[in-house]
């Protein structure tokens, strides 16, 4: 990490949050998709089958009342709405088929089974009926009753299986319910971890590439200052060395001046001495002349 340049490592810091962040929201995701899976396991199967339920029980009791209504009156209007309710029958029978096939765990439970079997025993139950109707054309006490004992046990069984149905449609309900609540709590919780956890990893990671930048930045601050400091340092060597120099030419010019003085005061005495030589010499020839 030291050996990267800066914008590598910030680079780095946002695929990390962004990595994050698609982690987060694939597990949101996933959970939210399972709270969905079981509402709508609720919403399309157990509901509708808890209403399947109510309508079959509903309907078996008005073809009950259908038979009893025919064996007092006699009028064949009540074997005619017991057989439209026999055709009703028949058709929600075939609906709760089609809701339970949708769900292939319910078909691997065997509801296909439990259903099949209720629906025999509406058949046995239909058959009594239609037995009962019939033997009351002959006006037999006995008869009768002998046949409204056999629909009062065939209507039993076949309420008895219903019931059975609508107790295991109620404990897988109730149990996806509970395990759709579990899931969103979890989706829930789990969310509010995996927020706390970015925000904590995203603090770190942005004090982390924070520092892995600025320290960096402050040694080539610190270099340039001391460079800068040494630069200072040596322009004032230079510019003593100059003003040394400075001084010393000034000297040298002094010493100079002195000596180019000393030099036109040595070349006046010779001048002079070349007089007072030439003077000397006149009056030497003055004497040998005055002598001679």
């Amino acid at each position: 990490m030291k050996s990267m340049t800066v914008g590598k490592k910030i680079g780095v810091g946002f695929a990390l949050i962004i990595l994050l962040s698609t982690l987060a929201s694939a597990a949101g995701i996933w959970k939210t998709t399972e709270v969905e899976r079981g509402l709508g396991d609720l919403s399309r199967t157990h509901l509708p089958l808890a209403m399947m339920h109510g309508k079959l029980a509903g309907t078996a009791v008005g073809q009950k009342l259908q038979a009893l209504l025919y064996v007092i009156h006699g009028e064949d209007k009540y074997i005619e709405e017991f057989r439209k309710l026999d055709v009703a029958e028949d058709k929600s029978f075939e609906q709760i088929k089609t809701l339970i096939k949708r769900d292939e765990e319910l078909v691997k439970a065997g509801w296909i089974e439990v259903i099949a079997k209720a629906e025999k025993l509406h058949d046995d139950f239909k058959d009594a009926a239609l037995a009962l109707m019939e033997v009351a054309k002959s006006k037999d006490r006995q008869a009768i009753e002998k046949k409204a004992d056999d629909l009062e046990t065939a209507s039993s069984k076949f309420t008895d299986a219903l019931e059975h149905f609508a107790q295991i449609n109620e404990k897988e309900a109730r149990k996806v319910s509970v395990d759709t609540f579990s899931q969103s709590v979890f989706a829930r919780t789990f969310m509010s971890i995996v927020t706390a956890v970015m925000v904590v990893v995203g603090l770190i990671l942005a004090s982390f590439i924070t520092r892995s930048i600025t320290m960096p930045v402050r040694r080539i601050i610190a270099g340039l200052t001391e460079g800068a400091e040494e630069v200072a340092s040596a322009s004032g060597q230079v510019s003593s060395a100059a003003q040394s120099l400075a001084e010393g030419s000034n000297e040298q010019a002094a010493s100079i001046e002195e000596t180019s003085s000393s030099l036109e005061e040595m070349a006046s005495m010779t001048r002079q001495n070349a007089d007072n030589a030439q003077q000397a010499n006149g009056l030497m020839g003055e004497a040998k002349q005055v002598v001679g």
